[in-house]
């Protein structure tokens, strides 16, 4: 049984500024949004395989030139996202929101376990319906799979009901890891695989 999604941390006070206002309602919107569709790809089995993982995972500090967003939404849905994950046998889970001046333009997490029993394209696919559930369709038309530092990335442009009209993610696997980011910025697929290397280089070592 999946942990009981709790929203209550996801309301911060209103600003003055309605510009924060708006902000903020919008990065509540996108973490609900990805804390559901996380839950499509939960239950990987996570199989005895190497006793030790060949990588260890930190929460990067920055994704270029995105630095870290600290809200009482972004620990709301970091510690529901380790949640669901360790619940589904992941050993170690780490995730942020990343941006500027305040504002929300990516998400990532990272996830491992002994080995996953899984392939980029699955993991992918699975993260994408957890997406259609929350009515934001992945555009596999435009989809561009590449391989870069021997990790296999997956990466789609998606849309949504506003204000989740122009998304774009990438996922990838590492055999002991998988990854994903995705960016709410409006930005272009390479763009984005751009940010999923950057965030790959600084969250795995």
């Amino acid at each position: 049984m999946l942990p009981t999604t709790d929203h209550s941390a996801w309301a911060v006070p209103d600003a003055p500024s309605k510009r924060a206002h708006s902000s903020r309602k919008f990065l509540g919107i996108v973490l609900s949004v990805i804390l559901i569709a996380v839950l499509g790809f939960a239950g990987f089995e996570w199989i005895n395989g190497r006793a030790h993982p060949g990588h260890t995972i930190t929460t990067p500090a920055a994704v270029g030139s995105l630095v870290a967003i600290h809200t009482p939404a972004t620990v709301a849905v970091t510690q529901q996202m380790q949640a669901v994950m360790q619940q589904h046998g992941a050993t170690s889970v780490v995730s942020g929101v990343y941006g500027q001046a305040g504002r929300a333009a990516l998400v990532v997490l990272l996830a491992q376990g002994p080995n996953i029993e899984t392939t980029t394209t699955q993991f992918f696919t699975d993260f994408a319906a957890g997406l259609k559930t929350q009515g934001v369709t992945v555009d596999r038309t435009e989809m561009v799979a590449t391989t870069t530092g021997g990790s296999n990335f997956i990466c789609s442009p998606a849309s949504g009901p506003a204000p989740l009209t122009a998304l774009s993610l990438c996922g990838w696997d590492d055999g002991d890891t998988i990854g994903l980011v995705m960016a709410v910025s409006a930005q272009t697929v390479s763009a984005t695989l751009r940010e999923a290397e950057a965030a790959r280089g600084a969250g795995e070592h």
